[in-house]
């Protein structure tokens, strides 16, 4: 298995787990939290709402604002996409980066 194809399972693997973390989050946000889940626009996994609620939910989790809910299990979620994120596009920046100039790699 070559470096690239390991980046992009690992890529791959790192997606579903946030898949996962997020379809667990949104339920927890709506049983315990429901007003806010309101306010977030009922998100759901994989949502096909308005750009404007994707981008809220996605600002309500990247800049963590689901930490000041005192629910462990809902930071415990959230931080868990958190770092998911973080990982893929640090992966993302080094298949790109360490890529260019590669043979056989289309860049």
């Amino acid at each position: 298995m070559t470096v690239w194809s390991s980046v992009l399972l690992a890529m791959i693997v790192i997606g579903l787990a946030w898949n996962w973390a997020a379809a667990k989050f949104n339920a927890e946000l709506k049983r315990s939290h429901p007003v806010q889940w309101h306010d977030l626009g009922e998100p759901a996994s994989l949502t096909q709402g308005s750009v404007r609620r994707e981008l809220q939910w996605a600002l309500f989790l990247l800049s963590r604002k689901y930490r000041h809910l005192d629910n462990k299990r809902l930071s415990a979620l959230g931080d868990a996409m958190f770092f998911c994120t973080v990982i893929n596009f640090a992966l993302l920046i080094f298949f790109v980066f360490v890529s260019r100039g590669q043979p056989g790699t289309g860049f």
